[in-house]
């Protein structure tokens, strides 16, 4: 378990598993859009607003997904590591690699691992990755 749930629209309800909420919290950080809401303006944390900050800079890029992630998952897990990589393919078009690594209040480790294509007009393409080695790998392939 972890310190709090996720409300969700779907027959799950209030998802209450450390490892969904983990999946949950990664799924909405990178197809949320800070703009969806006028009432929570400036308090979404979300992958297109980052992609967009840093567009031109893949290593603050990278920094900035990592903090994201580590302000968010802390809010739900005892202790968080976020590894991000970025990879410039071409002029706007970005593979990015995230890592997490959570510990619940149960102290259960609970790891997670993407990658995920963006470019200016939007994610392309969400993979699951097996393990941090693989993502890495696939990474290094594009």
């Amino acid at each position: 378990m972890t310190t709090g749930t996720i409300p969700s629209l779907t027959q799950e309800g209030w998802v209450k598993s450390s490892k969904d909420i983990l999946a949950y919290n990664l799924a909405h950080y990178i197809l949320s859009d800070a703009a969806q809401s006028i009432a929570y303006k400036g308090n979404i944390i979300n992958l297109p607003e980052t992609y967009y900050l840093h567009i031109n800079d893949p290593i603050s890029m990278a920094s900035a997904i990592k903090s994201d992630l580590e302000r968010l998952l802390g809010r739900y897990f005892v202790s968080t590591d976020v590894v991000t990589d970025v990879k410039e393919i071409n002029a706007k078009n970005f593979a990015i690699l995230i890592y997490a690594s959570v510990i619940d209040d149960e102290n259960i480790k609970h790891e997670l691992t993407r990658v995920t294509e963006v470019n200016s007009s939007g994610i392309r393409n969400i993979i699951e990755m097996n393990n941090y080695g693989d993502g890495l790998s696939y990474l290094g392939a594009i």
